[in-house]
C-alpha cells in the first residue's frame, strides 16, 4: 500500500505514468536476459569450436584441395555432432546478437 502510493507519488512528480514506468523497467529485465544468453552462447559456441579435431594439412592442403571441408565432416561421428552443433549455436549466437540491438 505505501510502496503504491510512493510509486503514485514519484510517476506525479516526474510527469510519466506508472505503466509507462513498469514498461521500461520490463524492457531492462529483457535486455538483461539476452545479454546472460548471449554471454553463454559464446562461451558454448567457443568451446565448441576448441574441442574440434585439427586438420593436418592446414592452410597448404585447404589451397591445393586435399584437406577436407569444415561442412564435411564425414569421418568421425563426434566430428559431425560438434560441427553441427558449432552452426545450431553460431546460428543462436547471431539472433541474440540481433536481438540485443532492437531491444
Amino acid at each position: 500500500m505505501l510502496g503504491n502510493q510512493i510509486s503514485d507519488y514519484i510517476s506525479a512528480l516526474c510527469g510519466c505514468s506508472r505503466v509507462r514506468r513498469e514498461g521500461i523497467q520490463m524492457v531492462e529485465v529483457i535486455k538483461i536476459i539476452l545479454i546472460v544468453l548471449e554471454v553463454l552462447a559464446s562461451i558454448a559456441l567457443t568451446a565448441a569450436v576448441l574441442m574440434q579435431s585439427g586438420k593436418e594439412a592446414g592452410l597448404s592442403g585447404a589451397l591445393s584441395g586435399n584437406a577436407d571441408t569444415y561442412l564435411d565432416k564425414t569421418g568421425n561421428s563426434w566430428d559431425k555432432k560438434l560441427a553441427r552443433m558449432t552452426k545450431w549455436i553460431a546460428l543462436v549466437w547471431a539472433v541474440l546478437g540481433l536481438a540485443l540491438n532492437l531491444v
